[in-house]
């Protein structure tokens, strides 16, 4: 916090606003030097001859106070005293001992951003709640002044020197048309001027537990051998000599020989109630699954001289997972800035990245085939599976054929997968002081990023031979095979490149007058991004000489088993995608004193996209701010504050999906197989008056400090509008084939509090407490949506796509009302007021019957993370919580069941099912019929009692670090950390994480390492 005074006479003795300054010789033309105190600022000793020159005296406040904060919008770098925007600057000391391989992983609960595990790829990382409806709610992220197009993991979180988050107009509005969501900014190291040469070394090692297979609820074995057992003798396996000779198991085998009197009866119930005893879950954790490890180590190198700084790093990553994938990734990063004269700076910035990923073992998946089918037999050797009848494929072909079983024990030896990733990215900057007060700023920033994944098939994998026998013809007399797939292995290959340039040119200019400070910023800049990918697949393919055959797409075959027509599955696609965009920026302060602050900024967004005509591709973006730094007034003489402000702002910025265009687009296609003609699809439809959509903010806030800093932190009060939202439009489908396209007609509102403390309270000299807590309160509604449907069924949403209700929630549940089971096990309802098991006529009554059960994106989220030093040791941990939201637990589906493919989570509960007269009062599962009542199932999967309440609070991570010094030069810090401690409080009562739903939940990680740093 710096405070400039003007001294207006030297020849008396001087004094400002609550300011002495103490002459230090009684003889005014003896004067050499001055020496000015404050009660809340360092005492300055200044000589005359440089007061002569400059007229202004720096004061600098004391440690106790707010330390001087300076954000950095990706444009310009601002003084926070006197910004009016909502703004955080992460605390990056406290997650500095999280082994993390990209720095979104540090970011959990030591920041205002919320993440979203449940696989919403739109809101998977959200500021202030949503701000779109059918777009990305993703913040943009901006790295070193420029918007990040590459992976996360590819930022050296080592490098990070400084983290902002813009959330409000004032803060992000000049980011334009992409900070509708709120703007990550950071800013990596580079370097100090006359600054010693500094060295810090870096290693960690993390390890990871095997995931718990057990945890999601999947039916048992034995539920699996008793529903088989009713299905048999329901008929369901009746046709087991159809034409598509289809899978039956090993049950149903058995099954079909006591039946037919093949084989001893008691041999085959004995195997059967082996089979009760299996779960293929046990070999999965034997064989494919082990204990995760990670490793980093990283080199910075930094320092300057008078004309130049400097800073170096590189950093490797050794990571081996749960089912032995490898990632062996390393980052080169290397910046220096040169003044060439004292009015011109010049710096380049560059960073290389290899990165390489290489698949491992099979996963588990609870969906994927009976539990007790298991992958290895007791002494270890792989036991085979079929897509067939075991019986038909042991002998079709009369042995000419391929083995036609797979083995998953060891499938994935035969599967070689490669993801090859590698990324340039350059920064120049020339900054040029043209007068006093007045900058003039170019930057150029280029990315290119270079991915190839290959796909290599062995020729005995499963799925080259399943081809080759697939498309095979046999002539029994001659002993021979022929077959539209060559003999050789099987290689997909997929390339993608982007690339992209932006170019800056700006205009600083700030003035000093009567205590008026005035700062502008004035600038233009383009941008464009080109992205073109291409997929490609070579059978015949021989690793050794790299050869490959050719095959004929154009022809049918016949299937060897169900005698079909099929041709070659083909794979040649290639895309490209230009994106340009153009846009002219202003933003200005004027300030009083320090006291008073106006804020404005307007910004001019076009792009390539939007608008048929060219002066329909501009959108006008603006803000406007203040801030009243009330401690700085005379009339606040309140002790215990030490510092206090209030701020607001209103402003419009923009939210913008890539993928859209204004004019109708068709892609091409795979050539027709009949004519060999090429072919296109229309992909998307005219829309002259697409638009970006809009996002209006209303914001207000305090900053506060109190008891000389123990206690800081800020309130805001915001209000967001998102008008001009994507919406599905109704079309004419006799004219264009489709029941509607997006439009620019959709609206919704929000509204929330952000509160955030940090403390730094001392016991003694060598003891501090210095927690953090943060609460973030949101709220959405959908305000104008056009959804087509008149009944109920048409409304039911379960939170995992967008409800598109007028005045609920985007993300919201809306089921059928529960009335429990009745004597028979069936789920009631309700039908005009009255209990009811009439399902077609439930579901057919008007959408108002429906109860809505809340939202699926939290309310209320936040951290509290205490921490204490106690000399060289520092302890901290981090509580993550989020409440006031619902999910709907995953139900047993009958139908699925009965296929042998819903066997992942939910179908647990076919062991919990209504059974016998009376389960009604000790389940709400619903008995088992058959044939299944779809409308039945239908609608106990949209009913209430799926419905449970989500919030809960988890243990993110510990941390211990201990500070040590060797020698003069050298220092260093050992530290330990443990992450993913898992929930110490649920709301719901079922054991149910509700940020890992249907998923496996992550096992704790625990991490050391050490930082040595040479000065």
């Amino acid at each position: 916090m710096k405070t400039t005074y003007l001294i207006f006479l030297l020849f008396i003795f001087i004094k400002t606003v609550n300011c002495q300054a103490q002459v230090k010789k009684t003889n005014i033309t003896d004067v050499d030097s001055l020496t000015l105190t404050h009660i809340r600022y360092k005492t300055v000793k200044i000589a005359l001859s440089q007061l002569l020159k400059d007229r202004f005296v720096t004061l600098v406040s004391k440690d106790n106070m707010l330390e001087t904060v300076t954000i950095n919008t990706g444009y310009q770098k601002i003084n926070q005293r006197i910004s009016s925007g909502a703004v955080d600057k992460i605390d990056l000391r406290r997650s500095r001992d999280v082994h993390a391989s990209n720095i979104f992983q540090k970011l959990e609960g030591n920041s205002p951003i919320l993440f979203d595990k449940t696989g919403d790829s739109k809101r998977s990382m959200t500021i202030r709640g949503l701000s779109s409806i059918n777009n990305t709610n993703l913040p943009l992220i901006v790295l070193d002044n420029f918007p990040y197009e590459g992976d996360p993991n590819w930022i050296n979180p080592e490098d990070i020197d400084d983290i902002t988050i813009l959330k409000d107009a004032a803060a992000s509005a000049i980011w334009g048309t992409r900070a509708g969501n709120g703007v990550i900014v950071i800013t990596t190291k580079k370097g100090k001027y006359n600054s010693p040469n500094r060295v810090t070394i870096a290693s960690g090692v993390q390890v990871q537990n095997k995931p718990n297979l057990y945890s999601l609820n999947r039916i048992s074995s034995s539920g699996v051998v008793d529903l088989e057992n009713f299905l048999f003798e329901k008929g369901r396996y009746d046709n087991q000599n159809s034409f598509n000779m289809p899978y039956l198991s090993p049950v149903v085998e058995h099954l079909i020989a006591i039946r037919e009197g093949i084989g001893d009866k008691k041999d085959h119930e004995q195997a059967i109630a082996n089979y009760r005893k299996l779960d293929v879950r046990d070999d999965y954790s034997k064989y494919m699954y082990r204990t995760a490890v990670n490793q980093y180590q990283n080199l910075s190198i930094e320092g300057g001289s008078r004309n130049l700084r400097y800073q170096f790093s590189a950093r490797m990553d050794n990571n081996t997972g749960t089912l032995d994938e490898k990632l062996k990734k390393n980052l080169i990063r290397t910046f220096i800035e040169i003044e060439l004269h004292p009015k011109i700076r010049l710096s380049t910035d560059l960073q290389y990245v290899d990165n390489n990923f290489k698949e491992g073992r099979t996963a588990y998946s609870p969906s994927n085939g009976r539990p007790y089918l298991m992958l290895a037999d007791n002494d270890g050797n792989p036991i085979r599976q079929a897509k067939n009848r075991v019986g038909y494929l042991d002998t079709v072909g009369q042995g000419l054929l391929n083995d036609w079983f797979e083995y998953p024990l060891i499938e994935y030896k035969k599967k070689h997968s490669i993801l090859a990733s590698n990324m340039v990215l350059a920064n120049v900057t020339a900054d040029i002081k043209l007068l006093k007060g007045l900058n003039l700023q170019g930057n150029y920033g280029f990315q290119f990023v270079s991915t190839r994944d290959k796909q290599r098939y062995d020729e005995d994998s499963y799925m080259v031979r399943n081809l080759i026998n697939s498309y095979a013809a046999v002539d029994y007399a001659k002993r021979t095979v022929t077959s539209a797939i060559p003999t050789g292995g099987i290689l997909d290959q997929s390339d993608q490149i982007q690339k992209t340039h932006n170019v800056r040119f700006g205009v600083n200019y700030e003035k000093r007058w009567r205590g008026l400070l005035f700062t502008a910023l004035l600038g233009t800049e383009w941008r464009q991004a080109n992205a073109e990918s291409a997929q490609y697949r070579f059978y015949g393919f021989d690793p050794d000489t790299y050869t490959v055959s050719k095959v004929d797409y154009r022809n049918p075959y016949t299937h060897f088993i169900d005698k079909s027509t099929i041709y070659v599955p083909y794979l040649d696609d290639k895309h490209l995608k230009i994106n340009r965009s153009r846009s002219q920026y202003a933003n200005a302060s004027v300030s009083y004193n320090g006291r008073y602050v106006l804020t404005g900024s307007v910004r001019r967004d076009a792009s390539n996209l939007f608008g048929v005509k060219t002066n329909e591709r501009w959108q006008p973006l603006w803000s406007i701010g203040y801030k009243w730094n009330l401690s700085e007034e005379r009339f606040f003489k309140i002790a215990w504050i030490d510092a206090l402000s209030l701020r607001g702002s209103y402003g419009i910025s923009g939210n913008v999906d890539q993928s859209r265009s204004a004019i109708t687009t068709i892609r091409y296609t795979n050539p027709d197989r009949y004519t060999n003609l090429p072919q296109a699809i229309i992909s998307q439809y005219s829309n002259p008056d697409l638009r970006w959509e809009k996002n209006t903010i209303w914001n207000t806030g305090i900053d506060f400090s109190f008891m000389s800093g123990k206690i800081n932190g800020s309130l805001d009060y915001y209000k967001k509008w998102g008008t001009d939202l994507f919406g599905r439009y109704p079309v004419d489908y006799t004219a264009i084939p489709n029941k509607g396209v997006l439009r620019n007609i959709a609206a919704m509102k929000g509204n929330g509090v952000d509160l955030k403390l940090n403390g730094n309270i001392p016991f003694g000299n060598r003891v501090f407490f210095t927690p953090q807590f943060m609460i973030n309160f949101n709220t959405d509604k959908v305000t104008d949506y056009y959804y087509e449907g008149n009944y109920a069924y048409e409304f039911l949403s379960y939170g995992t796509s967008v409800t598109g209700q007028v005045g609920y929630p985007v993300y919201s549940i809306l089921t059928y009302k529960w009335n429990g089971l009745d004597a028979n096990g069936n789920p009631v309802g309700e039908l005009d007021g009255q209990r009811s098991i009439d399902y077609p006529n439930i579901k057919l009554q008007d959408k108002s019957v429906l109860e809505y059960k809340g939202t699926v994106v939290p309310r209320y989220s936040g951290y509290f993370n205490p921490g204490m030093s106690l000399g060289n040791v520092d302890v901290s941990a981090s509580f993550l919580y989020k409440l006031g939201h619902i999910f709907r637990r995953t139900p047993v589906g009958y139908n699925e069941l009965i296929a042998m493919g819903g066997l992942g989570d939910g179908s647990g509960d076919f062991d919990r099912r209504w059974k016998v007269s009376g389960d009604e009062n000790k389940t709400d599962i619903p008995s088992f019929i058959y044939p299944v009542d779809t409308e039945r199932s239908s609608f106990y999967q949209s009913s209430s009692i799926l419905v449970e309440d989500a919030s809960h609070i988890r243990l993110q991570n510990l941390s211990v670090g201990y500070k040590f010094r060797i020698n003069k030069t050298v220092a260093g810090r050992l530290f330990c950390n443990a992450t993913n401690l898992g929930i110490i409080w649920r709301k719901n009562n079922k054991g149910i994480d509700p940020d890992y739903l249907s998923q496996f939940r992550p096992k704790k990680q625990i991490s050391l390492g050490i930082n040595l740093t040479y000065n």
